[in-house]
């Protein structure tokens, strides 16, 4: 029976002519989501071609070359893979002679990043208001800028504007005037409750808007901004240094004070802190990159010029 078997198989090798087919084990290659070369090296015997290719066709891979005895190689350059999902190919050799021998190798190719953009809505305005000395019920703050434009236009003795947290401990007091009031500061807040403690005349009425500007983008340098008094302006776009040129025409000879607020409310820098009337300029460097909010304060006219430093 064995030599029977024996015999059988002899007479399919007659049939393929000689021929022997014989496969190599699949070998795994990687390569990243940007892209590259991978070499792929075989050793062949008693040769006459060597047919490379692949599935799904890698771009000017394809290729048949003659080839005999030693090792042969080949290079196939990948694209970036724009999609985050892993791509799969199947490299293929196969090698014609004496013997017919098919080598192939995996080639797997990372998925790309998936880039999510969020957009931080901006919270809607907090609006407060009231006559003479009053605190204000509690409203609540997401951490980062909140910028305070407070108005007292009948005021005639101090007008302060206190922020404390809920439980009563003092934040700060960064409107302390006397008279009337029109304008704006801007405090970085972590998140939290807080109410204000507001100082006005007797039975005279008061405002204030707090906004709490979030993802907003600074506009193109160079930009000139204008105002009256104590205000915020920007944002203004701007990398890690700022040109500020400046003037200011003071009425009552008072402080002319130029700070420089991150977008999340933190001091970036204090480039101008003057008495009286001024005319200069000056670059603030260091800061972390914008956008930018100016805060300026004075008891006159003002027109700063941001631009790249």
């Amino acid at each position: 029976m064995r030599r029977r078997i024996a015999v059988i198989i002899a007479s399919v090798a007659l049939c393929l002519g000689g021929l022997v087919v014989t496969q190599a084990g699949a070998a795994t290659k990687t390569v990243s989501a940007s892209g590259g070369s991978v070499s792929f090296t075989s050793t062949v015997r008693n040769a006459t071609t060597c047919a490379w290719s692949s599935s799904p066709k890698i771009a000017g891979f394809a290729k048949t070359v003659k080839c005999k005895t030693g090792a042969i190689a080949r290079s196939a350059r990948f694209t970036a893979n724009t999609s985050s999902t892993a791509k799969s190919y199947a490299v293929t050799l196969i090698v014609r002679g004496k013997t017919t021998i098919v080598d192939h190798w995996k080639v797997t190719q990372a998925g790309g990043t998936t880039t999510t953009t969020t957009t931080v809505p901006t919270p809607a305005p907090i609006n407060l208001s009231g006559t003479g000395q009053t605190a204000t019920s509690s409203f609540s703050v997401e951490s980062g800028l909140a910028v305070f434009q407070a108005s007292c236009s009948a005021c005639q003795e101090n007008f302060i504007v206190e922020i404390d947290k809920a439980d009563g401990s003092l934040v700060d007091i960064p409107i302390n005037v006397i008279g009337s009031y029109s304008g704006s500061i801007a405090e970085g807040l972590p998140s939290g409750q807080y109410v204000l403690s507001v100082t006005a005349d007797q039975g005279v009425p008061w405002t204030v808007q707090i906004t709490l500007p979030r993802g907003v983008s600074g506009v193109a340098l160079p930009a000139t901004l204008t105002g009256q008094g104590q205000e915020v302006v920007g944002p203004v776009a701007g990398g890690s240094s700022l040109r500020i040129q400046a003037t200011n025409t003071t009425t009552q000879g008072g402080n002319f004070i130029v700070e420089i607020l991150g977008a999340n409310g933190s001091l970036q820098g204090l480039p101008i802190n003057e008495i009286g009337s001024y005319s200069g300029s000056v670059i603030a460097n260091f800061l972390s990159g914008g956008p930018y909010y100016l805060e300026i304060n004075s008891d006159g006219a003002w027109s700063i010029t941001a631009s790249s430093g």
